[in-house]
């Protein structure tokens, strides 16, 4: 039992390092603390088969994670729909609509196992990480397969960051709110959405941002949907019919939280501690996931689901392109 412990302990303290070593990295070089919390991990279990020799304290990562998805939920008030309008959430909704269809049927044109697909559309489509880590509990997908997506994702979020000014203003000759628009409902992580809009003017960055959320707010009605359709369907395992899980606590928990944030039950000063802390343990919890993860596993599948990604951040470019003009 004490050597149980003393692994756990060691996995844990682990993880916790590599997430600071993430976060102090991304203050060097524009990628996001998590998929350096992933790489590192990945390459740490290929030198050293970290997973085997610290396995107790990486297996916590799962309850780790749940307890963030939850605390996430703080950051999502549905206020932002009155500033941003109805007929604009309209087209963010057929925008996502429309990633969502296009990643599960070109999935299997790519080869990619249904899994990887949705969950590299839904990060997309919605808000990169956090979207995928959520979902991926949800689906019940392999960890490699969550690593796997955040890595093409934020790859490519951290391309468009400078690619996308440079097609709006450049390319397109689009004015600032209509800049902020596509860069909204394109890039996946808020931190691409403020970079990218306020380093061009403020007008473009606070169109940007408020895209940006709405798109964040329609996780709560896509996990709702794939939960309850996961829990009413059936699984085939071992030649068994067996019902799979219902709609998992941890969504209960992160639409509780949105909801307090948004009626003000939850004191404003607290929402940035709240969800500083909820971003630390959703990195701590990814640097585990790359810990169980070879570098031989990441090569394998991941040219494939980056080509993928790239032919989804092209669609939702091109969609966000036809909304403007229309």
């Amino acid at each position: 039992m004490k050597h149980f412990e003393r692994k756990t302990i060691i996995g844990i303290l682990f993880c916790i390092a590599i997430a600071f070593l993430s976060k102090w990295l991304t203050t060097k070089v524009a990628i996001g603390a998590i998929t350096w919390g992933i790489l590192i991990g990945v390459f740490a279990n290929s030198s050293f088969s970290i997973s085997k020799r610290l396995k107790p304290g990486l297996q916590l990562s799962e309850h780790i994670l749940s307890i963030a998805i939850v605390l996430l939920g703080v950051d999502l008030n549905y206020g932002i729909l009155q500033e941003l309008g109805w007929k604009s959430f309209g087209f963010i909704v057929i925008c996502l609509t429309s990633t969502l269809s296009l990643a599960y049927g070109l999935g299997r044109i790519f080869k990619l196992n249904q899994s990887l697909a949705l969950l590299i559309g839904i990060g997309s489509g919605i808000c990169g990480s956090a979207a995928i880590v959520a979902t991926q509990k949800i689906l019940q997908s392999e960890e490699k397969d969550a690593a796997i997506a955040i890595a093409v994702i934020n790859l490519l979020g951290t391309i468009g960051l400078f690619a996308l000014p440079a097609l709006a203003t450049m390319w397109l000759h689009l004015d600032s709110t209509n800049t902020g628009f596509l860069l909204g409902n394109t890039l996946q992580a808020v931190w691409q959405v403020v970079a990218s809009g306020f380093n061009l003017d403020s007008i473009s960055g606070e169109t940007a941002l408020i895209v940006k959320m709405a798109r964040i707010l329609l996780l709560t009605p896509v996990s709702l949907a794939l939960a309850f359709i996961i829990a009413r369907g059936v699984r085939v395992a071992d030649g068994q019919q067996t019902k799979a899980h219902g709609i998992p606590f941890f969504i209960w928990g992160f639409i509780a939280m949105s909801i307090l944030a948004t009626t003000h039950i939850i004191p404003a000063t607290w929402i940035r501690p709240i969800k500083s802390i909820a971003e630390f343990l959703l990195l701590v919890s990814m640097v585990a996931i790359g810990s169980k993860i070879t570098l031989k596993t990441l090569f394998q599948h991941g040219r494939v689901a980056l080509a993928f990604g790239i032919a989804i951040f092209a669609f939702q470019i091109l969609m966000s392109v036809l909304v403007i003009q229309l």
